[in-house]
């Protein structure tokens, strides 16, 4: 078995005898005290059990142990090479939030340099010349608050959209 096809974190609280909450939110039945007090943290693969009493907490690791099922290794070649592309993905991340951090930055600049133009076009009067700077403001406005809202709120594939447009 290659170390991806190695079961869950929850098909291994299942084998080790653990019952999930129906309704998929909750505290699991502990296989240990036999109460619904387990409390499961998929994310961090990290489970408690809070009733007095029952020591039954820990990891995949420890469930591996108590289950039986060896944990299995990838080939050193092969665990390089997937540190190497874990690496190289960090990195690439990194970059990427740098490069949308500094246009945000950059498109704060331009929203500032417009709300100068609005206060002093206001100050202005009715005049042509204000009537115009108003009109680039309110054009020009929401398009910047559409692309800073896709740089923070978008996935790394609309990141990179907005910064190749951004580029262009």
């Amino acid at each position: 078995m290659s170390i991806l096809a190695q079961p869950g974190f929850s098909e291994l609280l299942e084998r080790a005898g653990a019952i999930p909450p129906r309704h998929g939110r909750g505290k699991w039945t502990c296989p240990e005290c036999k109460r619904p007090a387990l409390s499961v943290n998929a994310d961090k693969a990290v489970y408690h059990c809070f009733y007095a009493g029952c020591g039954f907490s820990g990891g995949p690791g420890t469930l591996r142990k108590r289950l039986g099922i060896a944990s299995e290794r990838l080939p050193s070649a092969e665990y390089r090479e997937l540190c190497r592309k874990q690496e190289r993905a960090h990195d690439a991340a990194e970059r990427l939030y740098s490069a949308a951090k500094a246009r945000r930055f950059e498109l704060y600049d331009q929203l500032c340099v417009l709300a100068g133009i609005q206060v002093g076009a206001h100050r202005a009067g009715l005049s042509e010349t204000a009537w115009r700077a108003l009109a680039m403001v309110y054009r020009e406005q929401p398009a910047i608050e559409a692309e800073l809202d896709r740089l923070g709120s978008g996935n790394a594939g609309t990141v990179l959209e907005c910064l190749s447009e951004a580029k262009v």
